[in-house]
């Protein structure tokens, strides 16, 4: 067979596999042009035929490939480098903790009155020598704040050696008898149970039960707060007697008890500038007097302006 002829026979062979375009005429065999022929299953047919024997894009897989490659590579180097860093954090951070430049060795306490301030270093001793950046400050800070004179506390490193301690102090506004002496602050809480020494100087508050403020703390907190407002406008003036106690009744009612003496105030349910300036001026009258008065009665509910003293009985 010539050249001639094998080249036709190919380029039927291919017309008939569906590579040409359907209703294509055929090759010309013999001088003459064959009849156009549609391939087997119509247009569609021929449609996947060419996509089956379509060359593949050999220029444009190669550059994709080409910079997958070059993605895969920066990846590789962005991962190493990090891990590289990370690995030198992680040591020279290992070897800092363990240097003794970078150990406790001065303990700073602000905020607090010296007392507690000894009691708060006896605390913190066993840091001191330790690894100051292993040191848990947020702890730290949550085990001094158990402290019952401690309100709030922060720990702060101050490197290479120091770790300073910032306290906000609670402050005794008043003791309250709830079964026993405890100390309550301004927000009517009893934070802790006193002892003598530190009652004294306190007026205390009576009248509110221990299981008030187990089952109803926070309306027990409230009476509290209510005495300790009747306690800060009766020392408004310095010149007035001072209070050793101050009873609540369950019904509002309202008795204060001089430290000096023992005389009993009834001041009815409130306390208000009237009645204190009505008191002012028994006292002023009785003059050394004063001291023999027994009860003061200032809630006279007809007579909401008499003032009635009864005095002791002289031996």
């Amino acid at each position: 067979m010539s050249g001639v002829n094998r080249r036709k026979s190919r380029a039927l062979w291919r017309w008939r596999a569906g590579n040409r375009r359907v209703g294509a005429p055929q090759p010309v065999l013999g001088g003459e042009a064959a009849p156009p022929v549609v391939a087997a299953g119509g247009r569609a047919g021929a449609t996947r035929a060419r996509r089956r024997y379509r060359a593949l894009p050999w220029r444009e897989l190669g550059g994709a490939l080409a910079r997958a490659a070059r993605l895969t590579l920066y990846t590789l180097g962005v991962v190493a480098v990090l891990t590289g860093v990370g690995a030198a954090g992680f040591f020279g951070y290992r070897a800092l903790a363990r240097s003794r430049t970078f150990a406790v060795r001065t303990i700073l306490i602000e905020g607090a009155r010296p007392a507690l301030q000894a009691e708060l270093l006896r605390t913190l001793e066993p840091l001191r020598g330790s690894a100051i950046l292993r040191v848990a400050t947020r702890d730290t800070a949550r085990m001094l704040a158990g402290h019952p004179w401690v309100a709030a506390a922060e720990v702060f490193r101050a490197l290479p050696d120091t770790l300073h301690v910032v306290v906000r102090e609670r402050e005794a506004r008043a003791a309250a008898l709830l079964g026993e002496l405890y100390l309550v602050d301004a927000a009517g809480w009893p934070f802790k149970r006193a002892t003598l020494d530190e009652v004294a100087g306190l007026t205390v508050i009576t009248g509110i039960e221990r299981a008030a403020f187990q089952s109803r703390p926070q309306a027990a907190a409230q009476r509290v707060v209510q005495a300790l407002g009747l306690l800060e406008r009766y020392g408004r003036v310095a010149q007035r007697p001072a209070l050793g106690e101050l009873h609540l009744d369950d019904d509002g009612e309202v008795t204060l008890f001089l430290r000096r003496g023992g005389t009993a105030l009834h001041v009815g349910t409130g306390l208000d500038d009237a009645r204190l300036a009505r008191l002012d001026r028994v006292w002023q009258a009785l003059g050394p007097d004063a001291q023999r008065a027994q009860t003061v009665f200032l809630d006279h509910r007809q007579r909401p302006g008499r003032v009635v003293v009864r005095m002791r009985q002289l031996d």
